[in-house]
């Protein structure tokens, strides 16, 4: 059983006739992807994989961009004086990849995707 003692959390959008990915993370600074699966009345709902992908520990934020398969973190770096924002690559199972993390100043709490196209941004707030 996992157990999670701050609960944040990012769905994947699929239909509901096919498995779910749900990702949900902790100021363990890992990932944990769940997976619901089942038809009708009979779900299960199942870690499947786990990675550290957030940045120093302290993770407050995760944000899904399914068009690109990212998935964003942001650590709040409450025991460092930085935080971070990570970007990971996730594939169809739900599996991790860190690719990029980047400093920010210490505090980020949640953040949104705004603008189309080129002008396309991240909003961080503190």
């Amino acid at each position: 059983m996992v157990r999670f003692s701050h609960l944040v959390a990012a769905a994947s959008s699929a239909s509901l006739a096919s498995a779910v990915n749900l990702f949900v993370t902790s100021y363990s600074g890992n990932v944990t992807t769940l997976s619901l699966t089942g038809s009708g009345w009979i779900r299960n709902l199942n870690a499947t994989y786990k990675a550290n992908v957030c940045g120093g520990g302290n993770s407050t934020w995760l944000t899904f961009d399914s068009a690109a398969r990212v998935l964003y973190c942001i650590d709040e770096g409450w025991t460092t004086p930085t935080g971070a924002i990570t970007a990971s690559s996730v594939t169809k199972d739900g599996q991790l990849n860190q690719t990029l993390k980047v400093p920010t100043l210490g505090g980020p709490v949640s953040g949104v995707f705004y603008g189309n196209g080129s002008t396309r941004g991240y909003v961080v707030a503190h």
